[in-house]
């Protein structure tokens, strides 16, 4: 099973790819999918406990993410995950990162996990 792992440049853990500018980061990711075609991404960012992301929503600052996207996308969840989704820059990635699979007809299976500070 081929894995691409992302984070953010604020969450200390090792990873394929971090965020830093992600609007501008968003493009090299994708190019990074493209060329990889991993079966699993996982993404990894700080939050207030361990939990997976159920879902990746439409909305970042109270606005739309994607003009006409779907309003969510249900996401890959290994076990129990968080019932209530973020708007944050987690949310905003993997909501970008999971329209863009979509987009491109890609199947590659996304994760989300917000690790506990």
């Amino acid at each position: 099973m081929k894995k691409l792992a992302y984070t953010f440049r604020t969450c200390p853990i090792k990873a394929d790819f971090v965020f830093g500018k992600i609007k501008q980061d968003l493009e090299n990711f994708y190019e990074l999918i493209l060329n990889k075609k991993p079966d699993i991404i996982i993404g990894y960012g700080n939050g207030e406990k361990n939990c997976f992301e159920k879902y990746a929503i439409n909305v970042f600052h109270g606005k739309k993410i994607v003009k006409n996207g779907p309003d969510k996308y249900e996401l890959f969840t290994p076990t129990k995950s968080n019932p209530k989704p973020t708007t944050s820059f987690c949310n905003y990635t993997t909501y970008k990162i999971k329209y863009f699979l979509s987009q491109n007809e890609l199947n590659s299976k996304l994760v989300f996990k917000h690790l506990k500070k």
